[in-house]
């Protein structure tokens, strides 16, 4: 029985192929044109090759060292990239390539154990409490490392005084930083570094933090050499006001300095605790649901640190995740823009927001 109303015709039928058409070849499909991809300088291309599951071993070895993040993380992600890449890239400052090496079945496990002993979270996604058994010539090892596994070292309470001068001399800031606050740190390297870092420690600087702090506390310590603010934290003659900011600093070593004050007591650091932080306010906990709103309005405009743990807060006014989904630190933004009833959420499709905080994992 045939069904009432006109019916659609037939659907043509695809034209017959040509007995002698041969399908393109795709762009890089040998292994010349692969490595040439791979040194090529526009970073699309490079990361088109680190991607290409024909890519050789010895070009997957090459961009595991490349100067773009988004490069290193296809590197970290392939299945074929050699090893001992796999474990520098463990070992990388950004935070989405060690995600990525972490999970590659491929990455050696005693090159992440040994990471994970010396402070690191679980996915190499930030700092955790670590394990003071150590062994300092691990410690060493990874004091001569890639930016993450120095910036363990320079933290970790059994490395080597050796290794802690070396790293007072670290191109990158933070891990200076944490070096000169190290208390295995050799007197003659502590004072090589806080005699040429920033200005150092003249008492006029520290009077000016003060000054700034009285007024508001997060933003008194927020644009202060990082040498300035690490000497602050440790000092317990340090105000009240100005502990409070650098407990909500941005950077993870001012915080420990903070949580080992004596002087750090009381509200504040309770307040802290209850959003979200761990006692030495390295990493995240669990946070009390029942944190009042006035309190949560006031993480939410307070320092780096306070700013992450509203993002996070299951109980975050929706106006003020609105703001923090657009601030000016990238952790904040991706908290914000991922939590439920954020307001942004409205103009931008899940998988565009993982797009533009350079994530691979997130889902519609």
């Amino acid at each position: 029985m045939q069904p009432d109303g006109p019916q659609p015709p037939p659907a043509a039928a695809p034209p017959a192929e040509p007995a002698d058409a041969t399908p393109p070849e795709p762009l890089g499909q040998t292994a010349e044109e692969l490595a040439a991809l791979a040194a090529d300088p526009r970073a699309g291309m490079r990361r088109l090759a680190a991607s290409h599951p024909a890519t050789p071993v010895a070009a997957l070895a090459r961009l595991a060292e490349d100067g773009l993040a988004g490069v290193r993380r296809e590197v970290a992600s392939h299945p074929a990239t050699p090893v001992a890449a796999l474990a520098r890239l463990a070992e990388d400052g950004n935070l989405w390539v060690r995600r990525d090496a972490a999970a590659n079945p491929a990455t050696p496990r005693a090159a992440l154990d040994r990471l994970y002993r010396a402070g690191s979270a679980p996915g190499l996604a930030g700092p955790a409490p670590p394990d003071p058994t150590l062994d300092p010539a691990e410690l060493a090892a990874l004091a001569a490392g890639g930016e993450w596994a120095r910036r363990l070292a320079a933290r970790h309470p059994a490395t080597p005084p050796a290794a802690l001068a070396r790293l007072a001399a670290d191109p990158i800031p933070a891990i200076r930083a944490a070096a000169a606050a190290h208390p295995s740190t050799p007197p003659e390297a502590r004072a090589r570094l806080l005699a040429t870092d920033a200005e150092a420690i003249r008492p006029e600087a520290i009077a000016a933090v003060l000054d700034r702090a009285a007024a508001d506390a997060a933003e008194g310590v927020a644009q202060v050499p990082l040498a300035v603010a690490l000497a602050l934290a440790a000092d317990p003659a340090c105000p009240p006001a100005a502990l409070a900011g650098l407990a909500e600093h941005g950077a993870s070593v001012v915080r420990a300095a903070v949580a080992a004050n004596p002087a750090y007591r009381g509200a504040h650091r309770d307040l802290l605790r209850r959003a979200g932080s761990s006692d030495d306010l390295a990493t995240f906990v669990p946070p009390d649901p029942d944190l009042p709103a006035a309190d949560l309005a006031r993480l939410a405009r307070g320092g780096g640190w306070a700013r992450l743990l509203a993002a996070r807060h299951p109980a975050t006014d929706p106006a003020d995740l609105g703001r923090l989904a657009a601030d000016a630190d990238p952790l904040v933004r991706r908290e914000a823009l991922t939590r439920p009833g954020c307001p942004l959420q409205e103009r931008f499709q899940l998988e565009d927001i993982a797009w533009a905080l350079g994530r691979k994992d997130a889902t519609r």
